[in-house]
């Protein structure tokens, strides 16, 4: 048997290592920045909106005050469109911020298990099938997906800016019962139906469905730019403008603000000491591999290799995110710090302990050999020792 595909093994692995190591290394750095940008943005943003929370003027929407212009405003109100929006292709019309169309086929779809038919909002491309044969799609969609938004929604005198009206997302299904249809299309639940049974569809047959973004009332924190509004800035550099559904008071807008601004700080964070644990594993895989060619040391040697990754990457990203704290918040950055200069001597001291640990080697008794009578003579007794007799013995050897 050839030796060579073990060789080649070998290789691949040993590459396959250093690949690692590189990008553990790119993953390490990357990290770094990653916490320390998104602390620096958590802190900016929670001092652009401590400070706006007691500038924000309540206003009323009935009219544009030029007494307000470039203020940080807060108002409450219905959005609307200027006009409905159309679906040209099937004739469809309503009011509504946004018309959103979704074009489904009814298409053979490759799987592990084997083949079967399915609906897709993309073309599924049977070139590509490994079984050809009986597995043909068609090459296009007759119809595309589309959305349409409203060129203008108003909330009283304002005119919303996209960047605003984008964050209405509260979408529903549109009705499409009493639609007056053209040949060869048919109403199926919800839905409308390019085929010959909806029931029992074929390769090709096409569903369409329309969703709406209705108008709806909303609670606006900006600054007031004219008719329109802006994002307003704080001292701090950060931009304020807010959107929220419903009648929201401002206090509670700037709360929920600072709420979400929490959680997308927070899931950064675990995401860069994720990838420092990560980078930190894959730098530390030669070592792994270099064991793993007795497998149970292998495997024992790649957990405590991951171990030792989080117990490194938690006080390195505690250090990295009190750097921006310590100046805004010194509380929080001396205890972030704290945080991590405990952890660095604690595994320093456990790191020490383990190497000042004495090494217990165990000294084998001494070997007894049985021995005949006939093999030596019998040894002469040593008259300072009593035999087994013991005392008893000594006194009727005097007697």
């Amino acid at each position: 048997m050839s030796n060579h595909p073990t060789a080649k093994s070998w290789f691949d692995r040993a590459s396959e290592t250093v690949k690692g190591v590189l990008l553990g290394v790119a993953l390490f750095c990357s990290s770094f920045l990653l916490l320390f940008f998104n602390e620096g943005s958590a802190v900016q943003a929670l001092q652009g909106l401590n400070g706006g929370a007691g500038s924000a003027l309540s206003i009323s929407t009935d009219r544009i005050n030029p007494a307000h212009e470039g203020a940080l405003v807060h108002f409450s109100g219905t959005a609307t469109p200027d006009m409905p929006l159309t679906d040209d292709t099937f004739g469809i019309t309503t009011t509504a911020l946004r018309l959103d169309r979704t074009v489904e086929m009814f298409q053979w779809q490759e799987r592990e298990s084997g083949y079967v038919k399915g609906w897709s909002t993309s073309v599924v491309d049977s070139s590509a099938f490994k079984v050809r044969k009986n597995h043909r799609n068609p090459t296009t969609l007759p119809l595309a997906s589309t959305s349409v938004a409203a060129n203008r929604v108003t909330v009283g005198a304002f005119t919303l800016p996209a960047s605003l009206t984008e964050r209405i997302t509260q979408t529903e299904v549109l009705p499409v019962d009493g639609l007056k249809l053209r040949k060869n299309v048919r109403a199926y639940g919800s839905s409308l139906y390019l085929g010959a049974d909806p029931i029992n569809p074929q390769i090709g047959d096409v569903r369409v469905q329309f969703s709406v973004v209705k108008p709806a009332v909303v609670s606006v924190v900006a600054r007031q730019a004219g008719a329109t509004l802006e994002p307003y800035p704080t001292q701090s550099g950060a931009m304020v403008e807010v959107l929220l559904p419903g009648t929201v008071a401002a206090p509670a807008m700037f709360q929920a603000a600072q709420d979400a601004n929490v959680l997308a700080t927070w899931f950064l964070r675990l995401l860069g000491f994720l990838m420092m644990a990560a980078g930190i594993t894959l730098v530390q895989r030669p070592f792994e591999a270099l064991l793993d060619v007795i497998p149970v040391l292998g495997s024992l040697m790649g957990y405590g290799l991951r171990l030792v990754a989080a117990a490194v990457a938690g006080p390195l990203s505690a250090f990295t995110m009190a750097l921006n704290w310590v100046t805004f918040r010194p509380l929080v950055g001396l205890l972030l710090m704290i945080i991590a200069v405990g952890g660095a001597v604690g595994l320093s001291v456990v790191a020490n302990q383990k190497r000042a640990q004495p090494i217990l080697v165990k000294t084998p008794l001494p070997a007894f050999t049985m021995r005949h009578e006939s093999d030596a003579s019998p040894a002469r007794p040593d008259a300072s020792r009593p035999l087994f007799g013991g005392y008893g013995a000594q006194q009727s050897a005097t007697h």
